[in-house]
């Protein structure tokens, strides 16, 4: 299960960093309504907003893993949910590659 937790920490870090970095270059906008306009108006600051958050929730579920008989199928489902959103990155950085 540490594997798991792993995982949604780096994916993470690429989400961040390939969102902040195709905002600024202007080749996306940002998805998540929740997100759109503080992550628009201040991408390095929303970015590290996340970063801490989703790394304070990761230690705080580590700690209760124990207590969640359902926990190893709950991550393995945001680990999906982040790796088809990676691909989403990946497909724009592609398309981004191919006009230049």
């Amino acid at each position: 299960m540490k594997r798991l937790f792993i995982a949604i920490y780096i994916l993470t870090i690429l989400d961040v960093v390939c969102t902040v970095t195709g905002i600024k270059t202007g080749f996306i906008t940002e998805a998540n309504p929740l997100m759109q306009d503080f992550i628009e108006k201040a991408p390095i600051i929303a970015g590290v907003f996340v970063l801490v958050g989703v790394t304070s929730l990761l230690c705080l579920i580590y700690r209760l893993r124990k207590k969640i008989r359902w926990l190893k199928y709950a991550l393995t489902g945001v680990v999906a949910v982040k790796v088809i959103i990676a691909g989403m990155h990946i497909g724009w950085i592609l398309e981004m590659v191919r006009t230049l």
